[in-house]
């Protein structure tokens, strides 16, 4: 009997947490915010490999000295996130360098190619981002919610039976 209620206890727990982080992301999602995966080392330690950093649209000219920018690279194609050194009215480009880079990056953003500002980071939550983008990791994550499903409600089920062939 004990069991059961820790049992649908942490059912209740982990069906609550899931359905926070599902309002969470979508929610972000209708406000304009974009979740990235972080993937290189250049912004550490404000933004480790692996975080999940939540980018808001900004406007070009909200954007200061030090601030934080997730930008189309050169190809069009790449996001990346460093800091801006310099501020270039003139040309309407930034020049930006990562935290942990020892050089700023060659060239300059341009205002057009920017995204937005990071406004705060999920450490490690951008591995489960990146495996939930791959077919092996959706295979994977459906079988563990199924395991979790599976887990949290059969139990009770099988407890039940028992109880009703016992009468």
């Amino acid at each position: 009997m004990k069991s059961m209620v820790i049992r649908k206890i942490l059912s209740t727990i982990l069906t609550v947490l899931l359905c926070l982080m599902i309002l969470l992301l979508s929610g972000l999602r209708l406000l304009g915010w974009i979740p990235l995966a972080v993937l290189s080392g250049s912004m550490e330690p404000q933004y480790p490999v692996g975080s999940l950093i939540f980018v808001r649209p900004v406007a070009a000219e909200d954007v200061k000295l030090g601030d934080p920018i997730t930008f189309y690279m050169a190809d069009g194609r790449t996001l990346a996130t460093h800091r801006v050194t310099q501020v270039d009215e003139a040309s309407q480009s930034f020049k930006t360098k990562g935290d942990a880079n020892a050089v700023e990056d060659q060239g300059t953003v341009s205002f057009d190619r920017l995204v937005g500002s990071p406004q705060f980071c999920v450490p490690l939550a951008g591995y489960v981002s990146i495996l939930a983008g791959s077919a092996q990791g959706k295979m994977i994550l459906g079988a563990a919610l199924l395991v979790l499903v599976l887990l949290a409600f059969l139990p009770g089920r099988l407890m039940k039976t028992n109880a009703s062939k016992r009468k």
